[in-house]
Formats: structure tokens, sequence, C-alpha cells
């Protein structure tokens, strides 16, 4: 069943179900081609590529799933216009989801995006989160620099830009030290917090000799 998160048959993750949101069509659609790459045979006709995409079609989407589906079935009696429309390639079928459901200006959303983006936990996953969002905004890298530094903690952002070699000049340089930066931050107070438990535990002993 293509909606068991894995079986023995598949290779990685089923894609989790769209839900008819437009910002997650991108994500969607990539997990998708990633699932067909890992499982070619499950995906090697145009048929199979649309029934998978269906199936995962969920929540507000009812109307759009259903009339896309009986396209897929065409009866014997049905026009020869509809028996065509069932020979409908993949490509041609996910530019027309795309059409459906992706935001009408990709650009200008996206912009408006990655000025929202902020670090919240770990600079990896912000990261990610940032990359996948800028790839739409179609801003250089000058920018992108600026959004990136601007949604990092206060903390790291100067960390990084007071490091004796000076600011970072590339996206990519502001990615490795912002993640080199928050891992050790994260190290020290994680050893800090580990001595904070001993020094309790070692109080207790050495009151126990003074009593004894």
């Amino acid at each position: 069943m293509i909606d068991d998160k894995k079986d023995e048959a598949s290779k990685g993750l089923t894609p989790d179900p769209f839900l008819g949101k437009q910002s997650d069509t991108r994500c969607f659609l990539l997990d998708l081609e990633l699932y067909f790459a890992m499982n070619p045979v499950k995906a090697n006709t145009n048929k199979k590529k649309k029934m998978l995409l269906l199936s995962l079609v969920k929540g507000d989407t009812g109307e759009w799933k259903i009339r896309e589906t009986m396209k897929l079935f065409p009866k014997d009696d049905d026009s020869e216009k509809k028996k065509e429309a069932a020979k409908e390639t993949w490509s041609s079928f996910k530019q027309r989801f795309r059409n459906e459901w992706q935001p009408v200006n990709i650009v200008r959303e996206a912009q408006m995006k990655i000025e929202q983006i902020k670090m919240k936990d770990r600079a990896d996953k912000y990261i990610n989160r940032f990359r996948l969002v800028a790839m739409d905004t179609k801003y250089d890298n000058e920018a992108l620099m600026k959004f990136f530094r601007d949604g990092l903690p206060k903390s790291l952002q100067n960390k990084i830009m007071l490091r004796t070699d000076g600011e970072p000049e590339t996206l990519d340089e502001w990615y490795k030290l912002a993640v080199k930066y928050d891992n050790q931050y994260k190290l020290v107070m994680a050893n800090k917090k580990k001595r904070e438990l001993i020094k309790p535990k070692i109080a207790q002993k050495e009151k126990e000799v003074t009593v004894r």
C-alpha cells in the first residue's frame, strides 16, 4: 500500500501526503521525484507515477483528486479525447499539478518568506529551511548573505562577524561558520550542564565523609 510509510519492497520513506497547501507544493514534488528514483519499478510508467501522486493527495484537494483519478480510467464507451487524456505524460501531468497548487507568484512569495525565516534551534535546521526558500527568490548571493545573517541570533552573528579572519565573503562560508560556532556553543552548554549535575553528587559525598 502506498499509504504505508515504509514497506519491505520500498526504498526510503513514502512522501508525506499533500494537503493542498500551496507552500508545500515544491517540497512534495521533490520528495516524490526522490521516491521515484529510489523505487524505479514502482514508477516505471506515466500511469504509475500519476497514481502514486494521486494516492498521496489528501485534505482540501478532494474534487481535483476525483476529477484527475477518473481521467486515468476511461470507460470503453468514452470518447477518443477522454481515452487520449488517460495517456498524458508524467511531465505534462506534473506541470498541471503545479499550475493548480503552486502559488501564482512563487518569486514574490519566496522573497517575503525569506525575510521571516529565523534560526530557532539548530543552525543546520535553519540552513536547510533557508536554502529551500532561497532557491525561488532570484536574489543574488550578496542579498542572500544579508538575509541569512539577519536570521541568526545576535550572539552568533557577532561571533561570525568579529572573528579574526574577518566577515565571511560567500554564502557557503556563512553556512559553515554558523554550524561550526553553533555546535561549539551547544557543546560548551552541554558540558556546563553535565558539571552542574555532578557538583551536588560530589558535595553530598564530601558531606557523608565529614559526618563519618
